[in-house]
């Protein structure tokens, strides 16, 4: 909403996803055409991301992991051993082949969702220099960060913490299925534009997410 809402019409619809069996809030919003770069990057991410500058490169992995990516601590039962592990799957190879080749780790193909992995030292290493935004992971790396010595106590915290996240978004489930039967759509104008010269066309187009 802070991001998009100068630029144009936000349009908030609940649904329900019968595939997840979860509801959503559907978010469409009405853009200027100055926003088009966002569409051409879609299609060829690969390029765009190898043009990056390093620290770049960091805050682009620190959103991947973000949108797309998990961080936790296993444990080897057969040597009773823990170590953290960061995780993101998605369908774009190309990309975690990138990972792999600037952040070492690896990279697992696959017929529906490929996987980039690291772990253990390699992995504490990058969650020292990461920066995560969204709370969940940036909560599991400050666990993670502050029981080095004792990664046993850090895995039981961290499902304390799941579980509690579990309870919240069980909350918002039953928040959003009460605005989803309601069939409420919430629709925000933009507010003032902060700047005209990013206008390169009145003509404007869809990004629905």
């Amino acid at each position: 909403m802070k991001l998009f809402r100068p630029y144009g019409h936000i349009i908030l619809v609940p649904t329900f996803k019968k595939r997840f069996k979860v509801f959503t809030l559907q978010i469409t919003i009405l853009l200027d055409r100055s926003f088009e770069f966002l569409a051409n990057y879609k299609d060829d991410r690969i390029t765009t991301i190898k043009c990056l500058s390093m620290d770049e490169m960091w805050k682009y992995l620190a959103g991947l992991i973000d949108s797309e990516g998990s961080i936790s601590v296993l444990i080897n039962n057969r040597k009773d051993y823990y170590y953290p592990i960061l995780c993101i799957q998605m369908k774009n190879q190309q990309i975690l082949q990138w990972l792999e080749e600037n952040f070492g780790g690896g990279f697992y193909p696959g017929d529906r969702l490929a996987k980039w992995h690291v772990y253990g030292k390699e992995c504490i290493e990058l969650l020292k220099k990461l920066e995560p935004k969204h709370m969940e992971k940036l909560t599991k790396r400050s666990i993670i960060l502050n029981n080095l010595n004792d990664l046993k106590r850090a895995k039981h915290l961290l499902k304390q913490y799941q579980q509690l996240v579990e309870r919240q978004k069980a909350g918002f489930q039953l928040f959003m299925r009460k605005v989803a039967e309601s069939r409420k759509t919430f629709t925000f104008s933009p507010l003032p534009f902060p700047s005209k010269q990013l206008i390169s066309s009145s003509e404007p187009f869809y990004v629905r997410d």
